[in-house]
């Protein structure tokens, strides 16, 4: 005779009895049975939003690959075009500046309105790229304006007429690069740098930048008693060349800050992820020797040179400490030195033996591509 089991049926909850054989029963009768897996088999998988039949009752997931998709990082942002919140992959979101929660939304916030494109038209090549973004109508990214522009082909620059070409050349040597906006007003920095080149102009700022014997000792014998502005007119030069040079000789006034290595110091800082770039490009490898690692990079136009020429380029303001500047002033300084960097383009990858050897032969400061060619001339000789 079979021993017979009490258990409770899972859907109405009555109690039936079973056989030791059948313990594994768990409802009382087919119709529980139907019953209940009708109530389980439409669930919403919580990973891709759509409808499913469910197996179990503590099914989750619709399928395996969306239960594998659950267990990843998924962070909420903010549609840039909507402004409505939704999920997103980690890692999609450090890659992407800018995130649409539909395809809809990507093709909306891509457009460019026309009402900005005519803001473009109107301002590209005369004033900075970040003012630009300051009068259109979104937050187009430095780069996007670029793209634009060039879509537009706004980057296509206009013929030189001889009257601005004699302007230039008589000028170009003898008055700061400010001046000499205002009397080509139609001519960006970059533009007037690229013609000056492509004519073998040398600047004022360069030209300025080499002092004689007697300079020096005049600096030497009335830094203490004349400011810059006096220093500045006496030798013929501007307020923060004077400051410059003065720096250079190690000239300090009692309580003075040297507001300039200041600045200096910050573009040093903030040029870091360029100059480790430069020595991926090169495989941190010199140049000259062809030895790897233990490189610098060495600016054959002197890193001063290029800073003086951006403070007089953009009429930079010089203030007591670098506190006193704001974000946006000093993101914009350095962006018109690395855009002046790459234009000149005159750096070079070598080891640090070379760079001090180079330094040692013709000193730290105002350095010239025509010492770099010279020192090159000669290595051999040099290193014999």
């Amino acid at each position: 005779m079979s021993t017979k089991i009490v258990k409770n049926c899972e859907y109405c909850k009555e109690k039936f009895m079973v056989t030791k054989s059948n313990e594994l029963k768990r409802f009382c009768s087919r119709k529980c049975y139907d019953t209940n897996r009708k109530e389980i088999a439409t669930k919403i998988c919580p990973t891709c939003q759509k409808p499913y039949v469910a197996q179990l009752k503590k099914q989750i997931h619709c399928s395996n690959k969306c239960k594998v998709e659950s267990t990843k990082d998924r962070i909420k942002c903010t549609c840039d075009y909507c402004g409505v919140s939704f999920e997103r992959k980690k890692s999609e979101v450090i890659t992407n500046s800018r995130h649409y929660c539909s395809i809809e939304c990507k093709k909306n916030g891509m457009y460019w309105s026309v009402e900005d494109i005519v803001i473009l038209r109107e301002n590209y090549k005369s004033i900075p790229v970040g003012e630009i973004r300051k009068l259109l109508s979104r937050d187009w990214s430095d780069d996007a304006i670029r793209r634009k522009a060039k879509i537009l082909k706004l980057g296509v620059s206009r013929e030189w007429l001889n009257e601005e070409v004699l302007i230039l050349t008589e000028n170009y040597s003898t008055i700061p690069m400010s001046e000499i906006q205002k009397i080509l007003p139609k001519r960006s920095p970059s533009s007037i740098l690229g013609k000056a080149r492509t004519l073998g102009l040398l600047s004022y700022f360069y030209l300025s930048s080499f002092y004689s014997n007697d300079d020096d000792c005049y600096l030497r014998d009335n830094y203490l008693k004349e400011n810059n502005d006096i220093l500045a007119k006496k030798l013929n030069r501007t307020p923060n060349a004077i400051m410059q040079r003065l720096i250079k000789l190690g000239l300090q006034r009692p309580l003075e800050i040297n507001n300039y290595g200041t600045l200096h110091s910050f573009i040093r800082q903030r040029i870091k992820p360029w100059r480790d770039n430069e020595f991926k490009k090169n495989n941190y490898t010199c140049s000259v020797s062809g030895k790897y690692r233990n490189v610098v990079i060495h600016h054959c136009r002197g890193f001063n040179i290029l800073m003086l020429e951006v403070i007089e380029s953009i009429d930079f303001p010089i203030h007591e400490h670098i506190q006193f500047y704001s974000q946006d002033e000093l993101d914009y300084f350095l962006n018109e030195f690395m855009l002046l960097q790459e234009y000149y383009g005159e750096y070079v990858c070598i080891s640090e033996d070379i760079h001090k050897l180079f330094h040692a032969r013709y000193g730290y400061g105002n350095n010239t591509v025509e010492q770099w060619n010279e020192f090159l001339t000669n290595y051999n000789e040099i290193v014999a």
